[in-house]
């Protein structure tokens, strides 16, 4: 499963935590229970973690971010105030993820 398959409603898809499950309660993306993702937490949960880390460079250099390469920077990406489902969406599927 892709990324844009798996963030295809935005109920899939959070802010401020890895996953959560139906209480919004913060989960790990591969925690049964877990009903929603946050950009990496779904990108964990799609692929395996050589290709997960392959996938998070190629957002890391769509996305422009200028630091050193890590979780963190897609992450804060994701949880930036004012940041939208469609934009996370919009660049799952530009990069066909």
């Amino acid at each position: 499963m892709k990324v844009c398959e798996l963030l295809d409603a935005e109920s899939k898809w959070t802010q401020k935590s890895e996953a959560r499950d139906i209480n919004q309660s913060p989960a790990l993306f591969d925690h049964p229970a877990a009903v929603c993702w946050c950009f990496v937490g779904a990108i964990f949960c799609c692929y395996e973690r050589d290709t997960a880390d392959e996938v998070m460079c190629r957002v890391y250099r769509y996305l422009g971010l200028t630091d050193r390469p890590t979780v963190y920077g897609i992450v804060k990406w994701n949880d930036a105030p004012g940041r939208t489902f469609e934009e996370v969406r919009t660049v799952a599927r530009e990069l066909d993820i």
